[in-house]
């Protein structure tokens, strides 16, 4: 299943990339991230680097679902992929952010990549369904980066 969203902001592509090789920046407009746990000895958003996320904890649960990621792609103020590394759900799931500039400033571009696996296959309608989630979480991400540099 590929899904994707895009956004603009009012920030040059080299703003926007300043933020984006900050891995704790992620929590902060990402929904489904609570918090960042680097799992790999570099704390730098590059190739290699390894980290757990960890989503805001259900009323159910104990604690909120870990998953493992690692960036297997950066081009420096253009494009960075990131690749879950282990889910009971899904069988591959790469997450690609790419800044491009625009009129204004820059085109911020989601792509997700997802296939999940036989048993979770009745699944596709719900995540096919809450695609729009992509452009709620652009919009707050939006949102964010123009906090972060009212403030700087």
């Amino acid at each position: 299943m590929h899904l994707s969203s895009n956004i603009i902001v009012p920030q040059t592509p080299k703003q926007v990339w300043a933020l984006f090789e900050d891995p704790y920046f992620l929590p902060k407009w990402d929904r489904s991230v609570a918090e960042i746990i680097p799992t790999s000895g570099d704390h730098h958003a590059a190739v290699g680097f390894t980290f757990d996320t960890i989503a805001p904890k259900k009323s159910w649960q104990k604690t909120g679902l870990r998953m493992s990621y690692r960036i297997i792609e950066n081009i420096p103020g253009y494009q960075t992929k990131i690749a879950l590394q282990n889910s009971p759900m899904f069988k591959e799931a790469i997450w690609t952010m790419r800044f491009e500039p625009a009129p204004g400033g820059t085109l911020i571009t989601c792509l997700v990549d997802l296939t999940v696996k036989l048993r979770y296959v009745f699944m596709m309608p719900l995540l096919w369904l809450n695609k729009g989630a992509l452009l709620t979480d652009l919009s707050i991400l939006k949102d964010v980066i123009a906090e972060q540099y009212t403030t700087l």
